[in-house]
């Protein structure tokens, strides 16, 4: 869950497109 905070800091964008990626 840690990993999602930073990819959310990080590269908000790609959550956003790849709804998947958030879910791992």
């Amino acid at each position: 869950h840690l990993n999602n905070n930073s990819l959310s800091g990080q590269i908000p964008v790609q959550l956003s497109r790849l709804p998947l990626l958030v879910h791992l």
